[in-house]
């Protein structure tokens, strides 16, 4: 058939930005007035001005599209490849887009993976001066299609490795033996899941379903939910960095608690209780010691049972 090639090959650098493509392609036309076009994408690379890492780079990148007679795009399809995002290396099996039409909603179809990932830099970014290091690696994966129905199956795990925190001098390892992240979604039935958990940091485990129309790609704020959570610290010393400067706590810490309600306004409905807690601030002169905490959890609304310190030889 015939068609029309076109070569690419440009250097773009504005604000501060770099883009820079090496590729070629080639447009045919269809007998409804619209047309296809096919490229090979030798060479992506775009990055702030000067940066050492791009936030995006592939090669041999290979793209369809398909356009319709008012030139609006109607499909995309990447062949099988890889790329990095903002440093994350992502291969895929599969991704394909079709426009929305009068008969259906817009098809999306993936099948794509995350190699491990160090999360410390990125912790870094965020909190420079939280003093997180270590090297705890991240994987993952995700598969979406939504034919007749959508589905979904999400993965955010732990590869290896731990995290550290510094603080006044000491690092302290958070032991950490868990970490991941689930979505899974099918006929409209939807599962969230979480799991984290270490010898310092502590456990936290969580569950919460819904139920959508089989189509839905996404929870309307106003589906009803329900789910689990539990969450015990060993230690609340290991949080120390996160509290504000001058001020140090300790002890243990242990909630039960079921979630009701709405995507939009989840409650929470359980106990937190607390024991051997201290609470630190030599400058201020606070010093209490051996705290008790037993809290009542009630959707919007927390009493407090007990919550008793020693300070000195009171309490």
């Amino acid at each position: 058939p015939a068609g029309t090639d076109t070569v690419l090959g440009a250097s773009q650098q504005q604000r501060g930005s770099a883009l820079k493509l090496r590729g070629e392609g080639r447009w045919q036309a269809d007998t409804n007035a619209g047309g296809q076009w096919r490229g090979k994408f030798v060479e992506v690379d775009a990055r702030g001005g000067g940066a050492a890492q791009p936030w995006l780079a592939a090669r041999d990148a290979e793209l369809r599209l398909a356009f319709d007679a008012q030139g609006r795009i109607t499909e995309a399809q990447a062949q099988p490849g890889a790329a990095s995002v903002l440093g994350a290396a992502l291969t895929w099996r599969e991704a394909r887009w079709q426009a929305a039409t009068a008969q259906r909603p817009a098809q999306v179809a993936l099948d794509a993976q995350l190699e491990a990932l160090a999360i410390a830099p990125w912790l870094q970014r965020f909190q420079p001066q939280a003093g997180i290091g270590g090297d705890l690696t991240v994987k993952g994966r995700a598969v979406i299609s939504n034919g007749a129905a959508f589905a979904a199956d999400i993965v955010l795990e732990r590869a290896g490795g731990d995290l550290t925190v510094t603080s006044e001098g000491v690092t302290q390892t958070l032991g950490m033996t868990d970490l991941r992240l689930s979505l899974a979604a099918d006929q409209g039935t939807w599962h969230f899941a979480q799991a984290v958990a270490g010898s310092n940091l502590g456990v936290l485990v969580g569950a919460t379903s819904l139920r959508l129309p089989p189509t839905a790609t996404w929870p309307a704020p106003e589906t009803p939910m329900q789910g689990v959570l539990e969450w015990r610290v060993a230690d609340l010393g290991v949080w120390a960095p996160f509290t504000p400067r001058g001020w140090r706590v300790g002890g243990q810490l242990r909630t039960s608690a079921v979630i009701v309600g709405r995507f939009g306004a989840p409650e929470i409905e359980g106990r937190m209780e607390g024991s051997g807690l201290a609470v630190r601030n030599l400058l201020q002169g606070v010093d209490l010691r051996d705290g008790e905490l037993a809290l009542s959890l009630r959707g919007a609304d927390a009493r407090i049972e007990r919550f008793a310190f020693k300070g000195g030889d009171g309490e």
